[in-house]
């Protein structure tokens, strides 16, 4: 996503997303639609183009496209940030968020993936947990025959913590794509090789230490790993207490 700061840049895309609208014109839009028909044409090919030599805009005008672009990133942003609620940490959402805060609007075809993408995710979600709770096993089994290779006194001074870190260190990798803690399975478990992220489904970029070192992860509360996510501008958390209801098409709410 660039972000497209621009005023002129930021208009074209308002008018695209105003083009697609499936609902019947607001007043505002309605308004603004007749500045845009006087300064576009089609081409031979069906294609959406500009005039040659289009008229200035008036004030009048200005002000109808300036506040059809706030219209549709406050629309966005309410849409976004309810979206966001129900998949907390989805990269693509982030990505959407910070897209916005900056400034910036969405393409038609960016909001319709999100709700694909968020789903994506929650599967994505589930496939870790199991992992995670696989791994969790494995490695107090680990845990505990390193304890049992050691001599009488030595096992009662062990330290299991320390153990479970240094597994840790040694087998849990981060995507840098998806920003979560990738944990292996099978193969990858013993033989040390990057293990498959849950959400992307490539191969991990960095090791655990390369992970602390930069500073995306830190222990959580239950003997694991959390990824540490930036907190979310204030107007993301203002619409979580109404999250978008699930359903097949939540898309359809933005063009409502």
């Amino acid at each position: 996503m660039r972000v497209l700061r621009r005023p002129l840049l930021l208009t074209h895309l308002a008018l695209k997303l105003l083009l697609q609208c499936r609902q019947e014109m607001a007043a505002l839009e309605r308004a603004a639609f007749s500045f845009f028909s006087a300064r576009v044409g089609w081409s031979r090919r069906g294609a959406l183009t500009a005039l040659d030599k289009p008229p200035p805009p008036n004030d009048e005008e200005r002000r109808l496209t300036q506040s059809l672009v706030a219209q549709y990133l406050d629309k966005q942003k309410t849409y976004i940030a309810r979206l966001h609620a129900q998949c907390p940490q989805s990269a693509p959402l982030r990505d959407a968020i910070d897209h916005l805060d900056q400034g910036g609007l969405l393409r038609a075809d960016e909001i319709t993936r999100l709700p694909g993408l968020a789903a994506a995710h929650r599967n994505g979600a589930s496939d870790l947990l199991e992992r995670q709770r696989a791994y969790l096993s494995w490695r107090a089994q680990e845990v505990e025959r390193q304890r049992m290779r050691r001599r009488a006194l030595s096992r009662l001074l062990f330290d299991f913590q320390r153990a479970a870190h240094e597994l840790d260190l040694e087998h849990l990798w981060f995507c840098r794509r998806c920003r979560q803690i990738v944990v292996p399975t099978g193969r990858a478990l013993t033989n040390g090789t990057p293990p498959d992220c849950c959400f992307c489904r490539l191969r991990a970029e960095a090791d655990l230490p390369e992970a602390l070192r930069m500073g995306v992860v830190r222990p959580d509360e239950d003997g694991f790993w959390s990824v540490c996510h930036l907190p979310v501008p204030a107007w993301v958390t203002k619409e979580a207490q109404r999250p978008l209801v699930r359903s097949a098409r939540m898309e359809e709410e933005w063009w409502a």
